[in-house]
């Protein structure tokens, strides 16, 4: 049996149907896009308000254009089923359930982006960790040849860079609860800039077991009793923390100053 808005509105695609009356037809086309028709009689009589069913169709049409390249296919027909909605109530006048389904399609989106945003953090971020821990564990039968080059005894190096990438795992998990992240920028921005910083808490790692051992920082800890459990730890703080670098940069900087 033919459905009644087939032969009501035969030139409509229709992949969801959203409302059909003898008015108006609202649906989603084949690649779910927000589509409308009203009859002759509907565009005679015209909207009881012209100028709010504009601003509807605007933010629908806005809405539409936004970034969806996170959503999967059932997330991204529930948003534009949405506003289908709203597009449904403004054409039975109904302006204010128009606006107030629009917002919750904003709110939909923007919690979507949300996850998917932390999604793509904390998967490369944990990679990232992953491998550069497993790196260190490979470099370990090496680790007196590494120590020559630094000139730094057995494992240390090797125990700070580790403390570091562990620090900024750390300290990425954390601040992705606090912080506004969005989906938007796009997967590959979100890789890059997990992977600059855990390799940034990584340099943080080495260069804070540098300075100790050439008691540059915290000379207390150059000392024969100094463990790599203590070493592990200050890297991990260094890598954790993203004033660590900048701290020392302006430190060396105003010693710099203060010669000249």
């Amino acid at each position: 049996m033919v459905p009644e808005y087939k032969s009501r509105w035969p030139d409509v695609e229709v992949n969801y149907l959203v409302i059909s009356t003898g008015d108006y037809i609202v649906c989603l086309d084949g690649e779910l896009n927000v589509d409308w028709k009203t009859s002759d009689e509907y565009d005679k009589n015209g909207h009881s308000d012209e100028v709010e069913f504009n601003k509807i169709l605007n933010n629908v049409a806005l809405f539409e254009s936004r970034p969806q390249h996170h959503l999967n296919n059932e997330n991204k027909k529930s948003f534009r089923r949405m506003l289908g909605e709203s597009v449904a109530r403004a054409l039975a006048h109904d302006y204010k359930s128009a606006e107030s389904i629009l917002v919750q399609a904003q709110e939909f989106l923007l919690d979507r982006s949300r996850e998917k945003s932390r999604e793509w953090y904390l998967t490369t971020s944990a990679v990232s960790t992953i491998i550069i821990c497993l790196v260190i564990f490979i470099l370990l039968p090496f680790r007196d040849e590494i120590s020559l080059c630094f000139g730094i005894k057995n494992l240390d190096i090797l125990v700070s860079i580790l403390g570091g990438t562990i620090g900024a795992f750390i300290s990425i998990t954390l601040r992705l609860g606090k912080s506004s992240v969005e989906a938007d920028s796009g997967f590959y921005l979100h890789v890059l800039e997990s992977i600059a910083r855990t390799s940034a808490g990584s340099v943080a790692g080495i260069l804070s077991g540098v300075l100790i051992k050439l008691g540059i920082v915290m000379p207390a800890f150059n000392t024969q009793d100094s463990t790599l459990l203590t070493l592990f730890a200050i890297g991990f703080v260094a890598g954790a923390s993203e004033r660590f670098i900048p701290s020392f940069i302006s430190k060396i900087e105003k010693e710099e100053t203060t010669n000249e």
